[in-house]
C-alpha cells in the first residue's frame, strides 16, 4: 500500500507547511509565484499518484460516485475521482 502511505504524507505536508506559505492564509489571488508553485506541486503530485485510477467515463453512475455503492474497483475509481477534484478545486 505505498500509494496509501504516499497520499497520506503529501496530506501531511500540506497541512504541515508554515502559515507564511499556506494558502490557508494567503487568498489565491494575492499569494506570490513561489506559493503558489508549492501548492500547484502538491495538486500535480496528487493526481499524478491517482491517474492510474482516474477514470471519470468508466461506466460509473452518480450514487457510485456519491459512495453509496462500493465495489472495489469502482470504490477506488470513486476515490480517485473525489480526489483529483478536491486537488484541483481547492
Amino acid at each position: 500500500m505505498k500509494m496509501l502511505s504516499l497520499s497520506i504524507a503529501l496530506e501531511h505536508w500540506l497541512v504541515d507547511l508554515p502559515s507564511s506559505i499556506s494558502l490557508d492564509t494567503h487568498m489565491p489571488i494575492n499569494a506570490l509565484p513561489h506559493i503558489l508553485m508549492i501548492h500547484l506541486s502538491h495538486a500535480w503530485l496528487i493526481i499524478l499518484l491517482y491517474r492510474p485510477f482516474y477514470r471519470p467515463f468508466a461506466g460509473l453512475s452518480t450514487s457510485d460516485l456519491s459512495g453509496e455503492k462500493e465495489t472495489s474497483q469502482s470504490g477506488h475509481v470513486a476515490w480517485a475521482v473525489k480526489v483529483c477534484y478536491r486537488t484541483i478545486t481547492y
